[in-house]
């Protein structure tokens, strides 16, 4: 044999011999994700009927929320979409609930007192209440 031939089975041999690792490169995979900041609430109930109310009064409602979110959320009690507009002028809602801040997983009760005035015309009405 010749030696180039010689040379070039030895080295047949020693790749041969070498572990598989060797022979494949490293291929590194870059990866990138997000959990992204949920603030969800969920509440005891859909829809409250206030029933018949009478100027002058004042009435009550109780529910529970929770924050079934990841963050930290601090609720904010608001009434919109009066149906008709003017109602509004003639109603006051306060929540003891304004101002707190439920960390994920925890639940607080939720107050409601609407103020009715005592020169309210008679009239049905509808309203939304937002807790966010």
């Amino acid at each position: 044999m010749r030696a180039s031939s010689l040379l070039g089975l030895a080295a047949l041999i020693a790749l041969v011999a070498l572990p598989t690792a060797y022979l494949l490169s490293l291929q590194t995979i870059s990866n990138t994700a997000r959990i992204p900041e949920v603030a969800d609430l969920a509440f005891s109930v859909d829809t409250i009927d206030w029933g018949i109310m009478y100027p002058g009064q004042s009435y009550s409602k109780a529910f529970r929320a929770w924050n079934t979110g990841n963050v930290q959320v601090t609720l904010n009690v608001t009434a919109s979409n009066w149906n008709p507009p003017t109602i509004a002028s003639y109603l006051t809602l306060m929540s003891n609930a304004t101002g707190t801040s439920l960390s994920p997983g925890q639940a607080c009760g939720i107050g409601l007192v609407l103020v009715v005035a005592a020169n309210a015309p008679p009239m049905n009405f509808t309203f939304d209440i937002s807790v966010a």
